[in-house]
């Protein structure tokens, strides 16, 4: 029984890595899109974040409104890269 612990644990802590990532919040990556596309939490209105599994990661989908625009940006979920945005024409 302890042998089959053992070899449990170890396919456990090999399957690990990848969990043992930590995510970032909503709220950095709301901060993350929104220094992306210059602009401060206090100039932009609704706000929206979606979170899903991307690509074999988790990303966040932010969407938000600035000035007349719309923003829509994917930030990975694990770095707080930017990974896509949909940039209005003129911005």
């Amino acid at each position: 029984l302890l042998a089959a612990l053992m070899v449990f644990g170890l396919c456990a802590c090999k399957e690990e890595p990848k969990d043992e990532q930590t995510l970032i919040t909503e709220k950095q990556a709301i901060d993350a899109a929104l220094n992306h596309a210059g602009y401060s939490i206090q100039d932009v209105r609704d706000i929206h974040v979606h979170m899903s599994k991307h690509e074999d990661t988790t990303v966040y989908a932010i969407y938000f409104t600035g000035g007349d625009e719309h923003f829509s940006i994917v930030v990975d979920g694990y770095s707080g890269e930017i990974l896509d945005i949909d940039v209005p024409h003129g911005h």
